[in-house]
């Protein structure tokens, strides 16, 4: 059996849902022979996607299933099976979370702008969220142009807009630029963090006064939900749908979370590594976790690594960074990192500052490369082609 760190004691009802699913055909090769929820092994993106393979085969099913995909490229995603049943009623009670927590409500007319594309579709979710809800949802979709949203948001009365922070940071810097004035009262973000410097635009532009968040993954569903713009990233749990655990916290209590979902029992995902760092917090009115985001990045250039906590001494100072990878002549990698910086009084001084960092940083590289390094604003970092959201790393040389 493999080994894995301690966690803290299983509640009761987390090991009878373990007893109840451990004999599932879907978890062969990794729920077998384990006695107990507490000596099952945590699972990996990886493990799961040979748990899919080995074990889910769509033409033997008797009922129909929803697919999840994960992103990345074709090629790397997961296409994750769900009973319809089951994600409709995991989506049901989001609803009603949201609801008793007020950041729904029948009135909520919301700017779906969430993405719809090669089966990766978070923006189905909230269609069915909202409906749930008793909400209006206009879904249009990551791709539509800014001034088609903004002609649907008075077409229809839009008091909410719903996306990834990128996504909704690219419209409200179209306003900006545009110097078009509106008033949302609320946005529902969800996939990645919200840099400060996103809010900042995102509150003068559209004159937002209440920002929510939910949390989840694609393998698991969402299982939390936050008021972001009172608390910042601390999120409160749904008991009904997930059972959170977190691995070798820190003296601060933070850790990789490790997430099972109490509600799945046809293709059950018990353990899940999903790579993102939080802390559980106990309140009197239930379980909290505080999201630090994702794990470090790494990259390789010939036979060296790179680690995200390499390039903090040029990118401190920084609101926001990107690094991009591409190849330049014959195979020679090109570091491009992008700074975003929004008052810088020596400009000169300060990309001098951070070249010299970044040649110190690249220095133990045993291969060719090629370095810039460029200060520019947040809308010019790329976003992900499917996901929409806005990467630290960007691999281009693919």
């Amino acid at each position: 059996m493999a080994k894995h760190p301690p966690f803290p004691e299983v509640p009761p009802q987390v090991d009878a849902f373990f007893n109840a699913v451990k004999n599932n055909p879907f978890l062969k090769g990794h729920a077998d022979g384990i006695p107990s929820f507490s000596q099952l092994p945590p699972l990996d993106k990886a493990a799961l996607k040979t748990l899919i393979e080995q074990n889910f085969h769509p033409q033997e099913e008797e009922k129909g299933v929803f697919y999840n995909r994960t992103g990345g490229t074709l090629g790397e995603a997961l296409f994750v099976p769900i009973c319809p049943s089951e994600n409709r009623r995991q989506r049901k009670l989001l609803a009603e979370h949201l609801l008793n927590a007020g950041i729904l409500s029948p009135k909520t007319i919301g700017l779906n702008l969430f993405v719809y594309k090669n089966m990766y579709r978070p923006a189905s979710i909230f269609d069915d969220v909202l409906d749930d809800a008793g909400a209006t949802s206009i879904g249009v979709g990551d791709a539509i142009p800014d001034d088609f949203a903004l002609k649907f948001i008075h077409q229809f009365g839009v008091n909410m807009l719903i996306g990834t922070p990128s996504r909704i940071f690219q419209f409200a810097t179209y306003l900006l630029e545009n110097h078009i004035h509106i008033e949302i009262p609320a946005i529902l973000f969800s996939g990645e963090l919200l840099p400060e410097s996103y809010r900042e635009v995102i509150e003068r532009t559209l004159h937002t006064k209440n920002i929510y968040a939910v949390f989840g993954a694609t393998e698991i569903g969402i299982w939390g939900y936050a008021d972001y713009g009172k608390n910042g990233p601390l999120y409160k749990m749904i008991p009904e749908i997930g059972y959170m655990e977190i691995e070798n916290p820190d003296k601060e209590g933070f850790g990789p979370i490790v997430i099972t979902n109490v509600l799945k029992s046809r293709f059950p995902v018990l353990r899940y590594k999903n790579h993102d760092m939080a802390r559980l917090i106990h309140k009197p009115d239930g379980l909290y976790f505080e999201l630090k985001g994702r794990g470090e990045f790494v990259f390789r250039i010939g036979s060296s690594f790179l680690f995200e906590h390499d390039f903090k001494g040029v990118t401190k100072h920084a609101d926001q960074y990107q690094i991009q990878l591409s190849y330049v002549g014959h195979l020679i990698t090109k570091v491009t990192l992008l700074l975003v910086k929004e008052s810088v009084t020596d400009m000169d001084t300060y990309l001098k500052n951070n070249t010299e960092e970044l040649h110190k940083v690249l220095a133990k590289l045993n291969s060719e490369f090629v370095p810039e390094i460029a200060v520019v604003k947040a809308s010019e970092l790329l976003t992900h082609p499917v996901t929409g959201k806005t990467p630290l790393l960007m691999d281009l040389r693919h």
